[in-house]
């Protein structure tokens, strides 16, 4: 019976010592531990990297339209397949047919309309 009560005594003792029990009173192991804590450190701001100097694209070539020809030297005009005047665009004449040509190819062939007064 001694040696049961020695190993009691032992295990409640190892107990003890597991559960960190120093004998002070319920209050001193209820009390808060006091300890500071680290003062937060500031975040760091995002600095994006720095800038480099990329090349600027060579501009584009630059495209010129072409000269247009003058059309006010020789302006187009309408004919019909059977009739023998020339007419100006949008003349009544010109329902059924209508050829454009130019001025001075119609003054060779043609007479001028008129009813629509083409260009003479």
């Amino acid at each position: 019976m001694r040696i049961r009560m020695l190993l009691w005594a032992t295990l409640f003792a190892s107990a003890l010592m597991l559960v960190g029990c120093s004998g002070k009173g319920e209050a001193e192991k209820q009390a808060p531990a006091t300890s500071v804590a680290p003062a937060p450190q500031p975040a760091q701001a995002y600095r994006p990297a720095t800038p480099t100097a990329v090349p600027a694209p060579p501009p584009a070539p630059t495209v010129q339209p072409a000269p247009k020809p003058n059309d006010s030297a020789d302006p187009t005009v309408y004919v019909t397949k059977s009739g023998k005047k020339y007419h100006a665009a949008g003349c009544r004449y010109l329902a059924k047919s209508s050829i454009p040509m130019k001025l001075s190819r119609a003054k060779q062939r043609y007479a001028p309309c008129s009813v629509c007064s083409p260009p003479q």
